[in-house]
């Protein structure tokens, strides 16, 4: 009896061990996590000063100085940049034909001199889409005429339709596929400036204060979804800024006026920046949601910020500190969360901030 249950432990065993060699354990695939590191290069433009005075265009990626001419002869300005994977684009004022200064774009610091007729022009901004270059400015008016708005896609001029004598563009965005641009018209006297905005070069939508019988201005603009926001100034010295037309000042008339260059929002946050003037004396301003912050002192230099770039959380602002002379102990810098970063100026007497870019490059490790 024994024997006949010592046979079947042994069969059944046997029996295990061969369903268990059938059997193969089966493990899951194992994930590789993706590691990526992320860098920021800071883009701003702007010019350094010779040493006999004259500006010289130019720009600094993470600080590191890039002048787009060597001719210190002649005056040169960069006011506008826009960075499209490793191509640089700069729009800007150089010497051009014997009929005087052009606006120019230059791309990876190689000129494109822009024409329209043979009148004098001049780039004041920059934005890129896919392979399509807007650069916008002014052309020069003949006779009776003032200077004319204009934006060149891919090289190619368009006069922007105008109800005054005289408009120019400051500043020009995108949205999608549409392009809405910045700027002026006037009927060629300081009390009838119009701040002015275009979308898709249709006709031009007016921003004014309250008051609508005193001037305004418009020198910078951003949209996102059905909104537009226009930054610039009322009266003349007001800082002021509208959304869908809608103004909101910011400046305080008791502190001699104030002045808006450039905006930027994310989500229901405004963030735009200028200048405001304290006892004769300009110091750089940051407005988030209508209260300022000042990124200098008050004194001994004079301050303005002219641009603002937004990253993720952080705030990007280019701008200078000046004195009374004109190029004078200039010095261009970006601040970064308030912070400021000096910007170099090697071999030069100092030099100006304009505009800022900022770009985050993922890398996969």
């Amino acid at each position: 009896m024994k024997a006949k249950s010592l046979i079947l432990i042994m069969g059944c065993m046997i029996i295990c061990l061969a369903a268990c060699k059938k059997t193969q354990l089966v493990h899951p695939a194992v994930k590789t996590a993706t590691v990526t590191d992320t860098t920021t290069d800071v883009y701003v433009a702007g010019y350094v000063v010779a040493q006999n005075g004259n500006s010289v265009a130019a720009y600094w990626k993470n600080g590191v100085l890039t002048r787009l001419t060597t001719d210190s002869v002649n005056i040169s300005v960069a006011y506008g940049i826009a960075v499209q994977g490793s191509d640089v684009y700069v729009a800007g004022l150089a010497p051009g034909d014997s009929s005087g200064t052009r606006g120019v774009l230059w791309k990876n610091g190689v000129p494109q001199m822009l024409y329209y007729g043979t009148d004098y022009s001049q780039a004041s901004c920059v934005t890129v889409q896919g392979s399509d270059v807007y650069v916008g400015g002014l052309v020069a008016g003949s006779g009776s005429n003032l200077d004319s708005a204009i934006y060149w896609k891919n090289g190619v001029g368009h006069l922007l339709p105008s109800p005054m004598r005289g408009s120019y563009l400051t500043a020009i965005t995108l949205n999608g596929s549409d392009v809405y641009m910045a700027g002026e018209t006037n009927a060629g006297d300081y009390a009838h400036i119009r701040g002015t905005y275009w979308k898709n070069g249709a006709s031009p939508v007016t921003v004014q204060p309250a008051d609508t019988s005193l001037s305004s201005f418009a020198f910078a603009i951003a949209s996102s979804g059905s909104e537009v926001d226009v930054a610039g100034s009322a009266k003349g010295y007001m800082a002021t800024y509208w959304k869908n037309g809608t103004p909101t000042q910011l400046g305080n008339a008791a502190i001699n006026g104030s002045y808006n260059y450039g905006i930027a929002t994310s989500g229901s946050d405004v963030y735009v920046v200028g200048a405001t003037t304290h006892n004769n004396l300009n110091v750089a301003t940051l407005w988030k949601n209508n209260v300022p912050t000042y990124l200098t002192s008050v004194a001994p230099l004079h301050s303005m910020a002219k641009a603002i770039a937004l990253n993720g959380p952080d705030v990007y602002i280019a701008g200078s500190t000046f004195d009374n002379i004109f190029n004078n102990n200039t010095n261009a810098y970006y601040w970064k969360n308030g912070t400021a970063v000096k910007l170099s100026a090697a071999g030069s007497k100092g030099g100006w901030a304009n505009a800022i870019v900022v770009v985050s490059n993922i890398r996969v490790l």
